[in-house]
């Protein structure tokens, strides 16, 4: 089965509500989810006509060595994160988390610590939880290399909603922190994230590992932000 995660029996699919044996994704709403299938070399987001980049990573550079995002942000994939991140609905983390396990196995990368992007603890007390560290619960629980202690974020920064590319970074800057360099250097590092937008979040997040030793950091989106 393409879903193999045991969940409480009774759940019915997160999206179109039918029962569906517990999988809360049945196999109908699976096969219509917004797919990236033509990936830009740069950020994995979804690329259209016969070019291998997207407009948005055309002169914009990026700190990571590899990158790779699964659905596109929008429609319902962006309905249901937003309730997983806004509206205490953890449910729906069990089936995109396996989600991002599966595609986890199709790229064969070899690393050694996967490390979800952190929240602050004052966003984390508000929440409740940090969502990227829910999504990442397929891939701790079947890799063991997943650690949530290495990189904190030390900044309570504004939401990056709204806001531009500078903006963005700009906003970011000096947000996180490598709580051990020991267990980071020469290390081969995949950041999980749950949406990709201009890659604000995640360079920042490449950059504190890089400058703590880290030989090579990886990333893996849940979403894309659709880019025309």
């Amino acid at each position: 089965m393409w879903y193999k995660m045991l969940i409480p029996s009774g759940v019915k699919c997160i999206i179109c509500g039918a029962e569906c044996n517990g999988t809360a994704l049945c196999p109908d709403c699976y096969n219509s989810l917004p797919f990236i299938h033509n990936h830009c070399r740069v950020c994995g987001g979804e690329v259209y006509g016969e070019l291998d980049i997207c407009d948005d990573c055309v002169g914009n550079p990026h700190l990571y060595d590899r990158c790779h995002c699964v659905l596109e942000y929008d429609g319902v994939v962006r309905d249901k994160i937003l309730a997983l991140k806004n509206n205490h609905k953890k449910y729906i983390a069990l089936p995109l988390s396996d989600i991002l396990m599966q595609e986890y196995g199709k790229l064969g990368w070899n690393v050694d610590i996967i490390v979800p992007v952190p929240i602050h603890d004052n966003r984390r007390k508000e929440r409740g939880y940090n969502q990227s560290e829910l999504i990442c619960s397929r891939l701790s629980n079947d890799t063991g290399l997943v650690d949530t202690n290495i990189l904190t974020r030390v900044v309570d920064t504004p939401h990056q909603t709204g806001l531009d590319r500078a903006n963005r970074k700009k906003n970011i800057h000096s947000a996180f922190k490598v709580s051990d360099r020991s267990k980071v250097k020469g290390k081969t590092i995949l950041v999980i994230d749950d949406i990709y937008t201009t890659g604000s979040t995640i360079d920042e997040c490449v950059k504190t590992l890089k400058k703590a030793g880290a030989n090579a950091v990886y990333v893996l989106c849940l979403s894309r932000t659709p880019v025309k």
